[in-house]
């Protein structure tokens, strides 16, 4: 007993030791990329943040994408989307984000009759790369729910429905996509072996926001890090619960952080092993695969997935993409 209290004092004093706040930032990134790495990192998340075009496939947008294209060219800023009218709806024409968040989404590779789960689904723009891929490519025969978007914050959740009501006609909407609030490291408490294919865009440190947000940064510590991890592993389990044998998952994060990227899959691989090896039902009769044949070659290889990061991929990022198969046992 004394032991154990010795060693928890030494591991209060390891963390009141630690740096916090900007300095304490700085340190740990630097021993994470090197500190050459980091000055160049830095800079580009410091600039300001390149933004790509997804336009609205149900909306004549050829020539305001063209303007759009011109503007970046010149080095302004997109102009704001204009809305157009679509039978009863009335869209917007183009959806501005990152593009290495249009890979994370497009990674999923969703097909017609796949029935498709968006988890942490705020604020929308990957919603709308699956909404496209998948809603554009259905027939009325096969009309029915196809994509659930489950965001469990309700303000998230609201400006998720404002999002998708301005880039998806009213019908579609209705017949083809529900919404959900549900807690996603609890979504195998309700849906099991259900989905063809399952984004997981889990809630992170943002590293790159938090650079703009100093009254944020000043409460910066590591621990923030190994917090989120640990709610990012429960999800991960749950989401690869709810997914079919044969089914595909990205598992994708803005976070710089090892710890919620590759340490994530990590640790989900080695619970499933340790999981089947004492006879659970969910893990025993599934296998979960690393999937690396990714379709594009943007961004740096890392043991489990790909990391973009702005200093190394024309500025795009950063976002972390790991896709995950899970099949069943022996095949």
């Amino acid at each position: 007993m004394e032991n154990g209290n010795k060693k928890s004092k030494e591991n209060s004093k390891e963390k009141s030791k630690e740096k916090k706040g900007y300095a304490g930032f700085t340190t740990y990134y630097q021993n994470i990329f090197g500190v050459k790495r980091w000055e160049q990192l830095l800079l580009a998340l410091e600039s300001k943040e390149r933004r790509a075009l997804l336009a609205n496939p149900y909306v004549d947008a050829d020539a305001l994408v063209d303007a759009a294209k011109a503007a970046e060219a010149r080095g302004e800023d997109f102009p704001p989307p204009s809305r157009l009218q679509v039978g009863k709806s009335v869209l917007l024409n183009y959806y501005i984000m990152d593009y290495a968040s249009i890979l994370a989404a497009q990674a999923l590779r969703v097909a017609v009759g796949d029935r498709v789960l968006d988890l942490c689904a705020a604020p929308g723009g990957k919603s709308l790369v699956l909404a496209y891929a998948l809603l554009r490519a259905q027939t009325q025969a096969q009309a029915g729910e196809l994509l659930t978007l489950n965001e469990f914050s309700k303000e998230r959740r609201e400006r998720l429905k404002r999002t998708l009501r301005d880039y998806l006609p009213t019908q579609e909407l209705e017949q083809r996509v529900q919404f959900s609030a549900r807690d996603a490291s609890n979504w195998c408490l309700y849906e099991e072996d259900v989905y063809d294919k399952i984004l997981l865009d889990a809630p992170c440190s943002s590293e790159r926001h938090l650079l703009k947000r100093p009254e944020e940064m000043q409460k910066w510590s590591k621990r923030r890090s190994e917090r989120l991890s640990q709610q990012q592993y429960a999800m991960l389990i749950s989401a690869l619960r709810a997914l079919k044998d044969g089914g595909r998952l990205v598992y994708s994060t803005c976070a710089l952080s090892p710890l919620e990227n590759d340490g994530v899959i990590s640790r989900v691989l080695a619970r499933f092993k340790q999981q089947r090896e004492r006879k659970r039902e969910w893990a025993e009769k599934s296998e979960i695969v690393v999937v690396k044949d990714l379709e594009f070659s943007l961004g740096e290889e890392r043991e489990y997935g790909r990391m973009i990061l702005p200093d190394s991929s024309e500025g795009w990022g950063p976002m972390y993409i790991a896709v995950l198969k899970k099949t069943e046992m022996g095949m």
